[in-house]
């Protein structure tokens, strides 16, 4: 157990608290108290403050007051607020460039504020991306189950940031709902570095095939080479998300995986379809499914 930490009835699960002689601040680790029990601590006791969370290959910060979400940021495969704003269609890629060429690179909260003055942005449409944003970063973070973490009472969000108040009561539900998702999603796709492909004999099950916008622009990416991995950075989305739609499609029996070994096995093979056992996919077939699947959605 962590030095200074409160005694409690199962010790090992509690989080310790940790000072730098001015402040102290609540330490532990994701896998002895998750991020629920965390926000569950801000929401009731209506804290104020930062939550850092951190492991080899990231970082997030969390900012509250006053037991509300106020905004959320991560150290990697962020877009920038102004990226966001273009992506949600906000605003245009044009009108973007203009304002950096104009008046130079701004503050999140500086760019809206111009872009306010100018009539490019209406600050609703500036909040819900912020929100957006603050909750696409938790999404990201429920999925850490081994992650250290710090949460410093009292400290507030940086000045530039768009601040927003996301009540922590549905978060918290949604974010044990994508924990227990996000067990069963790891064991069915345990690596992003397996390759998608069509499954054979698909076409009877296209039949019933309903798809969303995010699956069917998974859809017509698959080319039998590509990893999810690339996919989903192919298309923005976060590595939950992707594995959410890919086990859809599996078990919609449209498509499965392969480990990156057997499809580099033969790269001869798959260059030469001459070459290619009778049923097995190839560049041609795989470009023939997405055709097949395209008219079928397009008949419904």
């Amino acid at each position: 157990m962590l030095a200074g930490s409160t005694p409690a009835e199962n010790p090992e699960k509690s989080p310790g608290y940790a000072t730098d002689g001015k402040s102290m601040a609540l330490v532990g680790n994701t896998k002895d108290f998750n991020l629920v029990q965390l926000l569950t601590l801000v929401h009731r006791g209506r804290k104020t403050g930062c939550l850092e969370i951190r492991t080899k290959e990231a970082s997030a910060r969390v900012y509250f007051r006053d037991g509300k979400l106020v905004c959320a940021e991560r150290s990697d495969h962020q877009l920038s607020f102004a990226e966001a704003l273009v992506k949600a269609g906000r605003l245009t890629q044009e009108v973007h460039k203009q304002v950096i060429t104009d008046y130079g690179p701004k503050t999140d909260k500086g760019l809206v504020l111009l872009l306010e003055d100018q009539g490019y942005l209406a600050r609703e449409s500036a909040l819900d991306v912020a929100c957006g944003q603050a909750i696409e970063v938790m999404q990201f973070l429920f999925t850490l189950a081994d992650a250290d973490f710090r949460f410093d009472q009292g400290l507030p969000a940086p000045e530039e940031k768009i601040p927003v108040a996301i009540g922590l009561e549905g978060v918290i539900i949604e974010g044990s709902r994508q924990m227990e998702e996000w067990e069963v999603l790891q064991e069915q796709i345990p690596d992003l570095r397996m390759i998608v492909r069509f499954a054979d004999q698909q076409a009877e099950r296209m039949n019933n095939v309903q798809l969303t916008g995010d699956e069917w622009k998974i859809i017509t990416q698959i080319d039998g080479r590509s990893d999810v991995a690339t996919i989903a950075e192919l298309n923005g989305i976060n590595e939950f998300r992707i594995r959410k739609i890919i086990f859809g499609l599996m078990s919609a029996g449209l498509v499965r995986l392969e480990r990156p070994s057997l499809v580099a096995a033969t790269p001869r093979a798959q260059s030469d379809v001459r070459s290619q056992p009778k049923n097995a996919p190839t560049k041609i077939s795989q470009r023939n499914v997405v055709m097949r699947i395209i008219n079928r959605i397009r008949g419904i």
